[in-house]
């Protein structure tokens, strides 16, 4: 891979990173207690940053655990580079 495409892939990785962290409400610390499996149901994960052929949007994956129904979703979102713009 070329150095300026590496560089660009783990920029789109930091942004989606951030981006999670800023859409689960993680960037602030909540008040100390043990984790609990509640907790670890509701940890997103975000995976599989694609850069648009423009270089104008991210492409992410972001998985979610629903308890209720026992099953896992999955869901494609996509963000502008500049982080303005945000979709499912």
């Amino acid at each position: 891979m070329r150095p300026g495409i590496r560089r660009g892939v783990a920029g789109a990785v930091q942004l989606v990173a951030a981006l999670a962290a800023l859409a689960t409400g993680t960037a602030q610390a909540p008040a100390r207690r043990p984790f609990s499996l509640d907790d670890l149901a509701r940890i997103r994960h975000v995976s599989d940053p694609q850069i648009s052929p423009d270089g104008a949007w991210v492409s992410y994956t972001v998985t979610t655990t629903d308890t209720a129904r026992d099953r896992t979703q999955s869901d494609v979102w996509m963000t502008s580079w500049d982080g303005t713009r945000t979709v499912q």
